[in-house]
């Protein structure tokens, strides 16, 4: 089994965004060499949140090398994603503003990433605050948020 990590998330090297384009256009390219360079070109795949649009991309990109996929939270459609939540990203996904950059900023506030881990839990003291803490040290390094 072979778990890649995203660049720039968790742990991994986060280059600056003058460094690095952060579409999932550009992680599939990585995930894809990853692959190539391992010498896989027939794979299942279990793909989870930020990694299924990158699983769905390489299946495009090539599906007789996909033997099997599991989906859990790797949404490949549009149903079910709240419009209040997700208004900001697709407007900021739509045009680069400073209206559009400030709203979706706001997603990166440590309030914010508490919000992730608390809501919907109904004893938030069964919650770990270093879960959220560390969340947001790792999304607030320097080098993702140029001015």
């Amino acid at each position: 089994m072979i778990a890649t990590h995203r660049l720039g998330f968790g742990l991994s090297d986060a280059p600056g965004v003058d460094e690095f384009d952060y579409t999932f256009d550009a992680l599939t390219v990585l995930t894809a060499g990853v692959l190539r360079t391992l010498g896989i070109d027939r794979y299942a795949m279990f793909v989870q949140d930020y990694g299924a649009p990158i699983g769905w991309r390489l299946a495009l990109r090539d599906p007789t090398a996909i033997t099997a996929i599991i989906s859990q939270n790797g949404n490949g459609y549009d149903a079910g994603f709240v419009e209040s939540f997700w208004k900001a990203v697709w407007d900021y996904h739509t045009e680069q503003t400073a209206q559009t950059d400030a709203a979706v900023r706001q997603f990166l506030t440590l309030d914010a990433t508490r919000w992730q881990y608390v809501t919907g839990v109904a004893d938030e003291t069964l919650v770990d605050p270093e879960t959220w803490y560390h969340d947001y040290a790792l999304i607030s390094r320097p080098k993702h948020h140029p001015a």
